[in-house]
């Protein structure tokens, strides 16, 4: 397969900040005390600065992780820090920031920084809830302060020089953006306007970003481990530092690159992404979305909190009613099964009613309708698929269902990232009524009206104000907002990369990198809240993953008139506008929350 082995051609080059805003030093009276000022000042001045920034001198090696406190959002579905939102003018404590990229930050203090002879110069930070962090976008890491000058170590690592870090890119990434005109090819120009964002606002120690594209080509056959360990041999052949993602639960791929010493991100929306497997493959594999287990950890406390021993409210006539009594569907992905211990370890606990039942990995219509008759003949009223894919099982069963004539609940168990309304639009008009449950990405925008625009609601997903803000010319058709689920999963990226590699320091490696994330504490303002609703983020020693709790949501059907004319399709809609919530705060009245007919659909 052919290679393209050399970097894009972009302004990829360490774009440089305009010098921070320095702080005069008052005088003070008597010749003496200027004396004295002007010595200590000149004592600052001389010394040389950090050769690493505070935090990654500290960062806890790979064997010496300490525990790292998540944030737990305040909404009603949360607690702690982090629900107070943004700043604003007048809150106390917290000084006012503009709303966009283009909006004048504030700066860490300094003394003299930004002065003529000045040694020190610092980054623009933003003060807010939780400290203060890099960039106006909520999830951005902490702040860095001082500027770094001096020898930044050179080739510290594989794919980093003195003036680079490589990543290699698999591209057309995932099933192409669809962007215009509707056809593959420019992921690599959103790609590569985040890598100039990172490189804009993030301390790279005299290093770009040096993306490489490496062609991953049509294969049907790229599911088999064999084909993915044999890709995983053509991205080290480029020897980057790192490589973003392949394939959801592509585990072979990811064994196979982290052997190469490669850190590598796994958009976590399948098995791959199970704790142990984290662990197994520490420091190299990094996640986006909360794993399997956590997932299942907080599907477990929805039922058990809000869902156990109420009559199904959410299905057809045919289970309305009844007493609930969960059907877990347990399936295999890439040759493995998806556990579902976790789960039922928390339903047994509760004493909620279950019955699990396996399914080969590629079952045919007629072994899930014969699965499906199973679950009928046992009473159950909730069918929850612990599938490597969630939406997409879940749209297959919910057709096999309908003819059978079983309508139950269908209950998404939080992976497989369903965050966009297309992904059940060929399911039956019925069976998608009765969907709801966990979504761990963001919330999908608003419905726009179809048709070229380049006026977009720019506050409602920080990674398009990213996004327009470096290429303000991207050829972008509203009906492609409904693809941001994959946009924000390379932004995602993008931001630990761009964390990991500021506080790691100069002396770049994937154990610095790893112990940088690991012992870094997030800001997290507004988790879940006005006006960006996003996710919790952060890591820890046994957390792989970047964003930590979850939206509730439930499929709306528009009106059948609408959607036969092709006017309307139907969409999640997220309880709270999309507020977040963890396994540790599930609201008890989330049941009562869904399908409200009087709700917004955000």
């Amino acid at each position: 397969m052919p290679m393209k082995a050399e970097p894009l051609q972009r302004d990829a080059g360490r774009l440089v900040q305009p010098p921070g805003r320095g702080r005069g030093v008052p005088l003070v009276f008597g010749v003496v005390s200027v004396v004295l000022v002007a010595f200590a000042l000149t004592f600052a001045l001389s010394s040389p600065p950090p050769s690493t920034p505070p935090l990654a001198e500290v960062a806890p090696a790979p064997q010496e992780q300490v525990e790292v406190e998540r944030v737990e959002q305040s909404s009603r579905f949360g607690e702690g820090a982090g629900g107070e939102g943004d700043c604003a003018p007048g809150d106390e404590g917290c000084e006012a920031v503009g709303s966009g990229p283009d909006s004048e930050p504030s700066v860490a203090p300094s003394v003299g920084a930004g002065e003529p002879g000045s040694a020190a110069q610092f980054w623009p930070c933003v003060n807010g809830p939780g400290g203060a962090r890099q960039t106006q976008d909520p999830q951005s890491a902490p702040c860095i302060g001082e500027r770094f000058v001096g020898d930044n170590g050179g080739a510290t690592s594989a794919g980093v020089t003195g003036e680079a870090i490589r990543i290699a890119v698999p591209a057309p990434i995932g099933g192409c953006f669809r962007q215009v005109p509707n056809q593959c090819g420019e992921d690599m120009r959103v790609v590569s306007a985040f890598a100039a964002h990172v490189e804009k606002h993030y301390e790279l120690y005299g290093r770009r970003l040096d993306l490489v594209e490496v062609p991953v080509g049509g294969s049907s056959d790229r599911d088999a481990p064999e084909s993915q360990r044999a890709f995983a041999g053509e991205v080290a052949a480029i020897e980057p530092f790192a490589v973003l993602q392949y394939r959801s639960g592509a585990e072979p791929f990811y064994r196979a690159v982290a052997g190469h010493a490669i850190v590598a991100f796994d958009p976590a929306m399948g098995p791959v992404d199970e704790r142990g497997v984290y662990q197994a493959l520490h420091p190299y594999v990094w996640g986006v979305h909360p794993g399997t287990e956590e997932a299942l950890d907080a599907t477990g406390a929805l039922i058990c909190r809000a869902l156990v021993g109420r009559p199904a409210q959410h299905g057809g006539p045919d289970v309305s009613g009844q007493v609930r009594r969960f059907g877990i569907v347990q399936d295999t992905l890439s040759g493995r099964r998806v556990e579902v211990g976790t789960l039922v370890a928390t339903m047994d606990a509760c004493g909620a009613p279950y019955v699990v039942r396996e399914i080969g990995a590629d079952p045919g219509t007629a072994d899930r309708e014969a699965l499906l008759r199973r679950f009928q003949d046992d009473g159950v009223t909730t069918v929850l698929c612990a599938c490597g894919q969630n939406p997409t099982k879940t749209r297959f069963f919910g057709d096999s269902a309908q003819a059978i004539g079983y309508q139950p609940e269908w209950l998404l168990a939080g992976f497989g990232t369903p965050s966009r309304g297309d992904q059940f639009d060929d399911m039956d008009r019925e069976q998608r009524g009765h969907v709801f449950g966990l979504v761990p990405a963001l919330r999908q925008p608003p419905d726009l009206n179809p048709g070229p625009s380049t006026d977009y609601p720019t506050d409602d997903q920080y990674w398009f104000t990213v996004l327009k803000e470096e290429d303000r010319d991207f050829p972008f058709y509203t009906s492609d907002l409904e693809r941001l689920t994959e946009a924000y999963d390379w932004y995602a990226q993008f931001l630990i990369l761009a964390a990991g590699i500021q506080w790691a320091g100069p002396d770049l490696t994937p154990q610095t990198f790893a112990g940088a994330l690991t012992g870094l504490a997030f800001p997290n303002p507004g988790v879940g809240q006005p006006r960006w609703y996003q996710p919790a983020v952060g890591f820890g020693p046994v957390d792989h993953t970047f964003t930590s709790d979850f939206g509730l949501a439930w499929w709306r059907n528009p009106p059948v008139e609408e959607e036969q004319a092709g006017l309307a399709a139907g969409q999640l809609c997220y309880v709270g506008d999309g507020a977040r919530f963890t396994a540790a705060a599930v609201a008890a009245d989330a049941d009562d929350l869904l399908f409200d007919p009087e709700a917004g659909c955000r």
